[in-house]
């Protein structure tokens, strides 16, 4: 729907941060996508076949770090996008905030999350829980000591839950002390103040 909006919409179309919104709505449908591939392997009998399983999860695993990891970059984009309109001069944000840069700023989004997903592919092995019906990957297994360091493929993904959040809430309470500190300067005013009432 939102995509939907944003191209039948000119209004819609003529801000930026909708762009990364959209983009957002892309990743979040793509996600839920791949979680029904997820749950095909989990409720079905496609275990039984090995090396059907271990491909499907290797995609699988690979398609919903890309999403996953694309949405958790856009809405940090989207936090830093805030934070310059807020923030910053108008001339700041429309030097940032022109087309080629957008679009730099989402591919660089999609071939962040495409290189950060596929290099456990080619690092571990991927392979299939049968007593908990999840796919996850073995990172730096050794021959003579097998199992170590297994992970879930949710463990692979701790950057984007590390820095991704850490530069939201920064930028969310530079925003909230900005409003704050506006809101003050303005209580100082009584004049002004008096208008507002």
């Amino acid at each position: 729907m939102v995509t939907v909006a944003f191209l039948l919409s000119k209004k819609l179309r003529k801000s930026w941060t909708n762009v990364f919104i959209v983009n957002l709505a892309v990743t979040d449908i793509s996600t839920t996508v791949v979680m029904f591939f997820f749950a095909y392997i989990s409720f079905t009998d496609v275990h039984q076949n090995g090396h059907a399983t271990v491909v499907i999860c290797a995609r699988c695993v690979a398609l919903g770090r890309t999403f996953l990891g694309c949405s958790i970059i856009t809405l940090t984009l989207i936090a830093v996008n805030r934070w310059i309109l807020t923030t910053k001069s108008p001339e700041t944000y429309r030097k940032i905030y022109r087309g080629k840069f957008v679009v730099l700023m989402l591919l660089l989004s999609w071939l962040s999350s495409i290189l950060i997903s596929l290099v456990p592919l080619h690092s571990g092995n991927i392979q299939f829980q049968r007593k908990i019906r999840f796919c996850y990957y073995l990172v730096g297994e050794r021959p003579e000591r097998p199992g170590l360091n297994a992970s879930p493929i949710a463990s692979s993904t701790m950057p984007y839950f590390i820095v991704a959040p850490t530069i939201i809430a920064c930028c969310y309470w530079n925003i909230f002390k900005h409003v704050k500190l506006i809101g003050m300067r303005v209580q100082s005013w009584p004049e002004v103040w008096t208008i507002i009432r």
